[in-house]
């Protein structure tokens, strides 16, 4: 009975997101759940089919009870199938989603077991290379990939008319981010260290100086980046886990992942080579792939920008509240019972609730490809690599030394 209701709960959490991120998704329950947001949505499609996906849910749990009927069980599913099919209630496609979304959920441990040893691989990839006093490391190439990725999503999202506010936002944005960690975690140890939420305040800031700069408009950039900034973390997240930054406490074998390359953070500041930890990144990078593609379908569907990007505010939020919860960092401060970035967290949210009730312009659906913004993209991401992946190990100066 524990593990029907866990899958029964995987799976609709499941379905209830792919008929909201998926065009061709419009059942009720979706439709009334964003009803509440004013987004209207004109399809009247399910997928997957839930009669049939309750059905193999259940099924294992009456295999179990009564043995001797197992084929009678396992048909089940399929005559329920069947009957959704000719009653003209779901589509052959809707069914066979059922089955799928089933199979999927089915096999969550295995892909978390997948997604673990994967993440664990990476965690301990750390290379690097000297040219004289210059030392390249290679997560430095995430950091660069997160910004190639992010300022042409930001670009292809807004147009060629932007480049000029998109550079503005992205230098104030990397410049703040580095102000802002070395006010909260700059130490001997870290000498350069790259603050999240100093990011998120220079793309307000830059936005604002670009409106004034240049007339963009505020709200389309900040929706814009609202809509990248899932990627643009997932993506850098992928470099917290070489150096070994926004690291998890400890955990069981089966969830947790290991650190052993001596260069790692995890090693050189928080001395736990070779415990199981939660692996705190990857729990970041799920989170917001959900978010991220909630987001777009957000963007495609003309929603009001400031409500775009309160939401985004609101979900990033939450989820940085809840994976702070897992974190080991030792050098983050904790007050009142909670760390820093959880206060900080709870601020996000509340300022994005704010936002969203604000009036704005809509979101356009279109789309803006340019070799103007893919050449804009490299700059930036060469640039972002320099930061991230660049430095000069034998000083101590400030700024100077990644690790």
């Amino acid at each position: 009975l524990r593990e029907f209701m866990r899958t029964g709960l995987a799976a609709t959490a499941v379905v209830l997101f792919l008929e909201i991120v998926l065009p061709l998704a419009g059942a009720d329950n979706a439709k009334n759940l964003l009803a509440l947001f004013g987004w209207q949505i004109q399809s009247a499609s399910l997928f997957p089919a839930f009669p049939v996906l309750w059905a193999c849910i259940a099924a294992p749990v009456y295999v179990k009870r009564f043995p001797a009927l197992q084929g009678f069980w396992l048909a089940v599913p399929v005559v329920i199938g069947l009957a959704c099919i000719f009653g003209g209630h779901f589509s052959v496609i809707e069914v066979l989603g059922g089955f799928l979304i089933f199979g999927l959920v089915q096999a969550r441990r295995w892909f978390w077991q997948m997604l673990r040893r994967g993440t664990e691989t990476i965690a301990n990839s750390w290379r690097e290379w000297r040219f004289g006093r210059i030392r390249l490391l290679n997560h430095g190439f995430y950091g660069g990939l997160a910004t190639l990725t992010g300022v042409f999503l930001v670009a292809t999202l807004i147009g060629e008319a932007y480049l000029p506010a998109i550079f503005l936002v992205v230098v104030t944005s990397m410049l703040c981010a580095a102000l802002w960690a070395q006010f909260i975690e700059g130490s001997a140890k870290l000498l350069r260290p790259l603050g999240f939420y100093g990011g998120v305040i220079g793309i307000i800031l830059g936005s604002a100086l670009a409106s004034a700069l240049f007339g963009a408009r505020i709200f389309a950039l900040l929706a814009a980046f609202s809509v990248a900034a899932p990627w643009i973390q997932s993506i850098g997240r992928l470099r917290c886990l070489v150096q070994g930054c926004c690291h998890g406490r400890m955990a069981r074998p089966d969830i947790g992942i290991r650190y052993f390359h001596p260069r790692s953070r995890v090693i050189g500041i928080a001395n736990l080579q070779g415990q199981y930890l939660h692996p705190t990144p990857l729990y970041s990078i799920l989170a917001n792939t959900v978010i991220g593609l909630f987001l777009a379908r957000l963007w495609f569907t003309g929603t009001a920008a400031p409500f775009l990007c309160g939401l985004y505010l609101i979900l990033s939020g939450l989820a940085r509240f809840v994976e702070e919860g897992y974190r080991g960092e030792p050098q983050t401060p904790i007050i009142a019972g909670l760390r820093l970035y959880q206060w900080i967290a709870i601020l996000s949210l509340v300022a994005g609730a704010f936002l969203t009730a604000l009036p704005g312009p809509a979101t356009a659906a279109q789309v803006h490809f340019s070799l103007a913004a893919l050449l804009l993209s490299a700059v930036l991401g060469l640039l972002a690599l320099m930061l991230t992946g660049v430095d000069f190990p034998e000083s101590n100066r400030r700024f100077s030394r990644l690790v």
